[in-house]
């Protein structure tokens, strides 16, 4: 059976695009989405994705609602898991969808889990999974304070991103955790172009110094 990533891969497209050929055409220019179809067709992925919907009474597609950028490292990383997982199931994913149909979903009793996600009760989120940032600061902080480290630095970042509030708490808790020993942590900036590429020399430099 073909999947959603065979198409995506035989066209030279994205798996967005692929989702968008089917469910949002009029995100798709005519001559790329006329080759999905043709290449879905060839690979028979609407008709065996329609007789597993029909007999199982499944649509084996899974809507992904993203905060941030796709291309970003956190946001690439969930999807790569997600697909991870879901792929060897038989699932698909299926991107771009907006809050209005997020809503529709949720009414007729379609699950939707956030990942990292702030106040999920209040977004209507049936359940989350969330990284526990408290604990693993506390955990970093206290492994580098029980090998005899006194001289701590922390590297963050000049730039703002959507998962803002976790890596808030991260530093907080972290830089709290060293106090507490009488450790009062150096802070070090990386700074970001707008190619998203890390400075990283210049850390280096700063700490040397």
């Amino acid at each position: 059976t073909s999947s959603i990533q065979d198409v995506a891969k035989a066209a030279g497209v994205s798996i967005s695009t692929v989702s968008r050929s089917f469910t949002r055409p009029d995100l798709v220019s005519a001559k790329t989405r006329k080759r999905v179809l043709e290449i879905a067709n060839e690979l028979n992925f609407s008709l065996s994705r329609s007789a597993a919907a029909l007999k199982s009474g499944r649509s084996l597609r899974i809507a992904v609602l993203m905060s941030g950028h796709i291309s970003l490292w956190f946001t690439a990383s969930v999807i790569e898991g997600l697909n991870e997982v879901l792929h060897a199931e038989g699932y698909d994913l299926l991107f771009d969808i907006d809050a209005q149909e997020s809503a529709q979903l949720a009414s007729v009793g379609v699950p939707i889990i956030g990942i990292n996600a702030v106040k999920p009760e209040e977004r209507g989120f049936s359940a989350a999974v969330n990284i526990n940032d408290e604990q693993g600061s506390t955990l970093a902080a206290r492994h580098l304070i029980a090998l005899g480290h006194r001289n701590i630095a922390y590297i963050s970042t000049d730039r703002g991103v959507s998962l803002s509030f976790s890596v808030k708490s991260r530093f907080n808790v972290f830089c709290d955790c060293c106090r507490k020993e009488g450790i009062e942590p150096q802070i070090v900036v990386c700074k970001v172009d707008h190619d998203g590429h890390y400075q990283i020399g210049d850390v280096v430099t700063q700490l040397m110094s």
